[in-house]
């Protein structure tokens, strides 16, 4: 239902040339320099990651990682449609608090925010 598309045809060698080396070089040294700036020039500025155990999915209860992908995925669709969000299903498969805080510290740097 959802799917993750470029915001810039690759229509040609100069555009590639942008979007990959060399060009990629400047945004990541910039980022370097002033990490605040990644919201500027990568996803994190408009995406979000929507992350579940499956423990409590709605009305359905534990239903686990893999049964609850189909309802992370509708979520990410209301929060394009009616917020212009770009939001990224993850589906853990853990159910350990401490290991549920430890996948969001490690994935931190790819989204500007956090629903569980």
């Amino acid at each position: 239902m959802i799917t993750v598309a470029s915001k810039v045809p690759l229509k040609d060698r100069s555009v590639l040339s942008l979007v990959y080396t060399p060009g990629v070089a400047a945004p990541c040294l910039e980022i370097a320099k002033a990490p605040l700036t990644s919201f500027d020039y990568t996803l994190r500025g408009n995406t979000i990651a929507l992350v579940s155990d499956g423990s409590s999915a709605y009305s359905f209860g534990n239903i686990g990682p893999l049964a609850t992908l189909p309802m992370l995925e509708d979520a990410c669709i209301l929060f394009k449609t009616f917020g212009g969000v770009d939001a990224f299903p993850i589906s853990l498969g853990t159910q350990d608090v401490e290991e549920i805080i430890a996948a969001g510290i490690a994935i931190w740097p790819t989204f500007g925010g956090f629903c569980l």
